[in-house]
């Protein structure tokens, strides 16, 4: 089990080089990306039509495509879970919890 995040080298287009079979890493071309050394036929041909594609439409029925292959591949798992569970006093006024920075107004919080 492994946490992996990345992103894409042309964001925020989500072309992501890293599954094409061309950069698996070799002696020949050693600075590849695919780190998982996996060359799915069907996921380059999708990722090469995908690059080629002008119109918005289109490219993201391509990019629908690309991540039901992934899913039903089960090339990755997603499982998240961040419960962001907190108990507040009810002693304490103007207290507006964020998900990412759950302190980010901290300086206007205050005791009734």
């Amino acid at each position: 089990m492994f946490e992996y995040s990345a992103v894409p080298s042309g964001f925020p287009d989500p072309d992501a080089v890293e599954w094409l079979c061309s950069e698996i890493p070799s002696n020949e071309a050693p600075s590849g990306t695919n780190w998982s050394f996996m060359c799915d036929k069907e996921l380059n041909d999708l990722f090469l039509t995908e690059a080629t594609q002008a119109d918005f439409t289109q490219r993201q029925q391509t990019f629908y495509k690309i991540t039901k292959h992934i899913f039903d591949q089960v090339y990755f798992l997603g499982y998240w879970q961040d419960p962001d569970l907190w108990a507040i006093n009810s002693k304490l006024s103007n207290v507006k919890l964020s998900g990412v920075t759950p302190f980010y107004n901290i300086q206007e919080w205050d005791l009734k």
